[in-house]
């Protein structure tokens, strides 16, 4: 604070402090970070089957790599054969009701030495969304298989392609 005169004869108040401010900028620095890292291991997809059109970048949703592994975490044992499907509209399984897509009858299928996950998205290529999480987790989940499909003449770029 200055007490100060001013050029009327009254003191001034500054209500700047320096040293408040920047204690202040670094706690909330910190705990946004703290916020966004726990955001980012939890899975607010509980009933996920699949994305939809209000949840995928179609609804202007871009989900994040770390919201697609805590998805994978939750849902795939560590004695699981994780299966990622990537892919466009075809393997999203589109007009297919949520429970009767085709990734729930190949879960049933392989049984429950395997854990199936839809990342496919429309429009999209093989190298996007599941590739990407699947080379994520390669580590974490030695035991993976990842399948996609691409459209017919369309060359693969491999590091994805535009939204």
């Amino acid at each position: 604070m200055s007490d100060s005169p001013s050029s009327s004869g009254t003191p001034e108040i500054s209500l700047f402090i320096p040293k408040a401010f920047l204690v202040g900028l670094a706690l909330g620095f910190a705990l946004l970070t703290w916020a966004g890292y726990r955001a980012g291991k939890t899975n607010y997809h509980k009933d996920f089957v699949r994305f939809i059109q209000q949840d995928s970048p179609e609804g202007n949703y871009y989900p994040t790599v770390d919201e697609l592994c805590a998805i994978v975490r939750e849902r795939c044992r560590p004695d699981q054969t994780l299966v990622i499907v990537g892919g466009n509209s075809i393997f999203l399984g589109v007009w297919q009701p949520a429970s009767d897509v085709w990734t729930n009858h190949l879960q049933e299928i392989l049984g429950d030495k395997y854990c199936v996950l839809n990342f496919a998205f429309r429009g999209a290529s093989p190298a996007d969304c599941g590739a990407v999480v699947a080379e994520v987790l390669r580590k974490e989940f030695p035991r993976q298989i990842y399948v996609a499909n691409e459209t017919p003449l369309v060359a693969i770029d491999p590091i994805g392609s535009d939204t």
